[in-house]
């Protein structure tokens, strides 16, 4: 009920603002593995890979108010539906993680994608915007030192693809480059 949503407003430069719709739905399902490698050999249980895939049906209804095609000049009013604005219709996660019990060092590697997502609603349903998908790989790697400590070292988005936008009919809207960013982290356990 009154599901917020983000709205682009036609301009020379357009800008975002934040509405209610009237009613909106997310139904859906996931499927989830995880497994290790213990059944191979007892090493293996430090050997780890796991996944999701998500599929989600959203909709949103909306009034879509048009003019009568017989040239009488009547306004009609009709309701119709819609994707709900953010949501992806799917999601895959999938990782691999090795955790070396002597030295305590784990080792992850981890994929996400979606599929493309209404980023803005227009005033109509051509000018909706979305972001169109792409896939993301991070690594992680941690090492526990000097009893307490804990060092971690991480690289987001290896692949670093544009993260590019298009209008409903497939026109490009907009494209920005993020890159790929690394981090390098130490924390005191108490």
């Amino acid at each position: 009920r009154n599901p917020i949503e983000m709205k682009i407003l036609p301009s020379s430069n357009p800008e975002r603002t934040w509405f209610n719709s009237t009613f909106g739905s997310n139904e859906g399902w996931e499927i989830e593995i995880r497994k290790n490698f213990g059944f191979i050999h007892p090493y293996g249980q430090n050997f780890m890979v796991y996944g999701n895939y998500t599929r989600i049906f959203s909709a949103i209804n909306y009034i879509y108010g048009y003019k009568d095609p017989d040239g009488s000049g009547r306004d009609i009013f009709e309701e119709r539906q819609r994707e709900m604005q953010g949501q992806s219709p799917w999601m895959i996660n999938a990782g691999f993680t090795f955790h070396e019990p002597t030295l305590g060092t784990t080792f992850n590697v981890l994929f996400n994608q979606y599929g493309d997502r209404m980023s803005a609603v227009g005033d109509e349903r051509e000018l909706d915007i979305y972001e169109e998908s792409r896939p993301v790989i991070d690594l992680s790697i941690t090492q526990p030192f000097l009893g307490r400590f804990q060092a971690k070292f991480t690289i987001k988005d290896i692949d670093a693809q544009y993260k590019t936008f298009r209008t409903r009919n497939g026109e490009p809207y907009r494209a920005y480059f993020k890159g790929t960013s690394y981090g390098l982290s130490i924390s005191y356990k108490m």
